[in-house]
């Protein structure tokens, strides 16, 4: 991590902390008192987008790619491994709350501790409508609200918001290994998938207490 100064707040981000839990105990040895934020999408989503960096990186290399159905249930069968590795949820923040939290005791995960410590994001919001996202994690922070309507735009080429710089005309975007084009999924397919999910979907939601769109 960068060297604070006392008014700085510094963050960092990778989406593979969260399914190492040795990251995160390396992370809390660091700094016992770091702020976590954990974003999330609906689940189909999620493993569309895994698949998508899958797509990327094997045509980089020559390699043969399944389809998504063979990817995900190859033979009729559902994988476990892949699915699982993106779409479960509940395991994943079950390994974030046992380990930024003072209480020892197993599933005791809603104390106010882990309220104060841990943020969980909408990220399907961030997408549709960042600035509510953005606003929940400045009071996460407990820093003063910066961000405003002004600051955010819809990029119709990139198709989702950039964001404007306030000290001259640049604007600042993902690049382009964000917004990919995402395959079709067949209903059929979703359904089965989303079954599949259902238990961890359902335990992840009753053990954060957070609602979603697509909490159905």
């Amino acid at each position: 991590m960068p060297v604070s100064t006392s008014n700085q707040v510094t963050l960092e981000k990778s989406p593979f902390y969260i399914s190492d839990p040795e990251a995160l105990y390396r992370i809390r040895a660091m700094n016992s008192s770091i702020m976590v934020m954990v974003i999330v999408r609906e689940p189909i989503t999620r493993l569309l987008s895994a698949y998508s960096h899958y797509l990327s990186v094997s045509r980089v290399f020559g390699k043969d790619v399944d389809s998504f159905e063979k990817h995900y249930i190859p033979g009729g069968k559902i994988s476990e491994h892949n699915v699982l590795k993106w779409g479960n949820y509940a395991d994943r923040m079950e390994y974030v709350y046992s380990v930024f939290s003072n209480n020892n005791h197993a599933f005791s995960f809603l104390s106010v501790v882990i309220r104060k410590q841990v943020l969980l994001l909408d990220g399907d919001k961030f997408v549709s409508d960042p600035l509510s996202q953005l606003r929940r994690v400045e009071r996460f922070l407990g820093i003063r609200q910066y961000f405003s309507e002004e600051d955010v735009y819809f990029d119709k080429r990139k198709g989702f918001y950039c964001y404007k710089l306030r000290d001259n005309s640049d604007t600042k975007c993902m690049d382009g290994s964000k917004g990919r084009h995402h395959v079709e999924v067949d209903p059929d397919v979703k359904e089965k998938l989303l079954n599949f999910l259902k238990p961890y979907t359902n335990r992840f939601l009753e053990l954060t207490g957070e609602k979603f769109d697509w909490d159905v």
